[in-house]
């Protein structure tokens, strides 16, 4: 069965990463409407929708630490 405090926390977490690597031209100006938005995407996801959109967030934020990506 999915935890969804734990689905969620996971989401927010992913935000946070995401939102604290974009530039501002492309960062939302109300940072918890947007997680809301990108959480009430993916929340009602099949467990497979759900990892893949984990595994590509956690690559974009992980690859920007590598500082593979100019500033």
């Amino acid at each position: 069965m999915i935890n969804m405090d734990e689905r969620k926390a996971r989401v927010y977490e992913l935000c946070e990463g995401l939102y604290s690597i974009m530039c501002d031209a492309v960062k939302p100006h109300d940072k918890e409407r947007w997680i809301e938005t990108v959480w009430g995407n993916v929340k009602d996801k099949s467990q497979k929708e759900f990892d893949t959109f984990v595994e590509m967030t956690q690559g974009i934020i992980d690859y920007k630490d590598e500082d593979d990506i100019p500033d």
